[in-house]
């Protein structure tokens, strides 16, 4: 039997779903976890050794940040967190745990990874508001100078990096929200995509199993996660999950994938209350 345990993530308990998490990472030099939440003006840090909640980094950067993903670079000891609201990277030295640089980022920064080889940072652009429209991923170097910005297909959202693959797949929810999106492959060498794959509808998540050349694709619209051949560059399967899967990991040691789901299965013209 696995065991579970839940940790409370804020100083104050039984905020609803809107305050919740959107993203986590972790320092594992320093068995530091790391939650950027939409609602809360800070990163959320637990103690992986005591899985205790410890204090909110503050994020002053004037007005409501919004907090999108968050990453840790471990070339730079830094941590990455975007504020899509208003436009803006937030940089936190993950030693001192403190903000010490902001960066304006247009078109609606969400998405964010990092390339552990190179301490590339990749900043997905969705675009302004809840619809989006942007199609570019900016990628910084270590040192957060821009090197290139990249295009791919519109709305990207979440991404991963494959480090033995040396790639980053990014997906995209595409033009329509109510029609299939895309996952893009992007050479994290050349930093050129080598590969576009139409998955589901509003695809989220994204893992990899670099072994088996695969990669899973979490599809809110289809309550399904699509299994795409990165090889071939086409879909094996669709997995139906029967919620509204927004994210998803891939477990090398069990040979297992996890989906994380939303508020239950969603389906055209429904609303759901809950969580």
């Amino acid at each position: 039997m696995i065991k579970t345990k839940t940790i409370v993530a804020w100083p104050k308990a039984g905020l609803s779903a809107n305050h919740g998490i959107f993203g986590v990472t972790l320092n594992e030099k320093r068995d530091r976890i790391y939650i950027s939440c939409l609602r809360t003006q800070g990163l959320l840090v637990i103690d992986g050794s005591t899985n205790r909640y410890e204090k909110i980094i503050p994020l002053d950067i004037g007005g409501h940040p919004g907090l999108s993903s968050v990453v840790y670079n471990p070339v730079t000891n830094r941590l990455y967190t975007t504020a899509s609201n208003q436009n803006k990277l937030c940089i936190v030295d993950a030693g001192k745990e403190k903000l010490i640089r902001v960066m304006e980022m247009l078109d609606g920064p969400r998405g964010v990874t990092v390339d552990p080889k190179r301490g590339y940072i990749f900043v997905a652009h969705y675009g302004e508001g809840w619809f989006g429209g942007a199609d570019t991923i900016t990628v910084l170097d270590k040192n957060e100078e821009e090197i290139k910005k990249i295009k791919v297909k519109p709305r990207p959202w979440e991404m991963t990096v494959d480090p033995e693959g040396d790639r980053t797949y990014v997906s995209c929810k595409d033009v329509d929200l109510y029609k299939p999106g895309s996952l893009c492959v992007i050479d994290n060498e050349s930093l050129e995509v080598v590969m576009n794959v139409r998955v589901g509808r509003r695809p989220r998540g994204v893992a990899v199993n670099h072994k088996a050349g695969k990669a899973y694709v979490a599809c809110r619209y289809d309550s399904a996660v699509y299994v795409v051949d990165v090889n071939k560059g086409r879909v094996l399967k669709r997995i139906d999950v029967n919620c509204d899967p927004i994210g998803v990991v891939f477990n090398p040691h069990k040979n297992e994938i996890y989906v994380i789901n939303r508020q239950g299965k969603m389906r055209l013209g429904q609303t759901f209350m809950g969580s």
